[in-house]
């Protein structure tokens, strides 16, 4: 494992003992802001598809409770 890892918390933009239902509406909200699809132009579209996919992995750990334990697990074993 890295010795940084992404704090999905933060990048989803909720507390850390927020409920699945307010994790799916933070990850709907910025995927919606964040989809390479609303892009202007090409380099508008890079950088949004470097953040959607961030988001992208975040919700992927926090909505599934197995992950998530695990996930706030490691970070509270490198944190201390």
């Amino acid at each position: 494992m890295h010795a940084y890892r992404k704090n999905h918390y933060e990048e989803l933009g909720v507390s850390r003992n927020a409920d699945a239902e307010a994790i799916r509406v933070a990850y709907r909200t910025l995927a919606k802001q964040l989809h390479p699809d609303m892009a202007d132009d090409d380099e508008a579209a890079l950088a949004s598809t470097e953040q959607f996919v961030r988001i992208q992995e975040a919700y992927d750990v926090l909505r599934d409770p197995a992950k998530r334990r695990q996930y706030d697990e490691e970070r509270s074993r490198l944190s201390a």
